[in-house]
């Protein structure tokens, strides 16, 4: 078995840019609840739009460590 040709990734590839955009546009969120409300909708977005284990998989970590850095932050 050899790695995934790009035609049949095509999916995984779009939600994965999906899913780098979203990490980059929170990265320096704050703990204001209204910023975590857009934030938790446009993850939403994603993830509905997707309807793909792998890709709910990666936002929930994703808003994982986006919590982490910002009660880091607030220290």
């Amino acid at each position: 078995m050899g790695p995934g040709k790009n035609e049949e990734m095509q999916k995984e590839f779009i939600f994965f840019g999906e899913c780098w955009q979203f990490f980059k546009k929170y990265y320096h969120i704050g703990t204001a609840d209204e910023e975590w409300e857009v934030c938790t909708k446009d993850a939403e977005m994603i993830v509905e739009k997707h309807q793909n284990q792998l890709c709910e998989c990666i936002i929930q970590d994703i808003l994982d460590e986006l919590e982490r850095r910002s009660l880091d932050e607030k220290k």
